[in-house]
């Protein structure tokens, strides 16, 4: 999946880079720092569109964080106050008069952090759920696309989508073809069972004519207990 552009805006330089390397760690995220409100003004005029900025108010001398916040405000990108001042209910306030759509008092926990960034993205559209195979590839159940270096190697069908979201989601263990045939078709008996085996096996084909490094395993035989996706070893980049 494409990586999703943040923009931390942080005076304290020990502080920036223990943030951005929280935020990069998560995978998800790609993130650019500024240390000034005049160095983000720059980059917002001239470099960068984030999808969501961080902005630590105290820049430099009183409220000068503000002005980034009015920035984003003005080009419709969200950004979450930081701050470490004390008089709390204040800041809020004056956070959201600013146009900030969230607020964050300093110390805050990693994962707090963490899900506020993910509940804003999430309501703007730019945070899409989706479900990791490898570090190489991923899904999107939502437009069915496969990912393969961030590119759609491949769009499933619906039925042959709802079967991969499943398999995706069950990566360490078989999931049996009666779950897939009840998913695929509200219930368990022949016609569902036989339609399931087609769809897997328009699966494998599709899978191997597009080269992508994965196959769908069997456990038991054609009529397999379970199902599971197997990651097949990649070639070297130099080879």
């Amino acid at each position: 999946m494409k990586k999703i552009l943040l923009h931390v805006v942080e005076d304290d330089l020990e502080q920036a880079d223990t943030l951005v390397h929280f935020l990069e760690k998560d995978g998800r995220f790609d993130v650019v720092f500024s240390e000034t409100a005049h160095e983000a003004l720059e980059r917002h005029a001239n470099d960068i569109t984030p999808a969501l900025v961080l902005c630590d108010i105290n820049l430099e001398e009183d409220n000068k964080g503000y002005t980034v916040v009015s920035d984003c405000h003005r080009r419709n990108i969200p950004a979450i106050v930081i701050t470490g001042r004390s008089d709390r209910d204040q800041e809020r306030a004056s956070a959201a008069i600013h146009g900030a759509v969230s607020y964050l008092p300093k110390p805050y926990a990693s994962q707090v952090l963490l899900a506020t960034i993910e509940n804003i993205l999430q309501t703007t559209g730019q945070l899409k759920d989706h479900i990791d195979i490898s570090p190489r590839l991923s899904y999107d159940p939502e437009e069915r696309d496969l990912f393969l270096d961030e590119k759609v190697v491949h769009t499933w069908g619906e039925l042959q989508g709802k079967v991969f979201a499943l398999l995706g989601q069950n990566l360490e263990g078989y999931t049996s073809p009666d779950i897939l045939a009840r998913e695929l078709y509200g219930e368990v008996d022949s016609y569902a069972r036989e339609n399931t085996y087609q769809v897997l096996r328009g699966m494998r084909q599709a899978i191997e004519k597009n080269n992508i490094p994965l196959t769908i395993a069997a456990a038991g035989g054609r009529r397999s207990k379970g199902y599971k996706i197997t990651l097949l070893e990649e070639p070297d980049g130099d080879s």
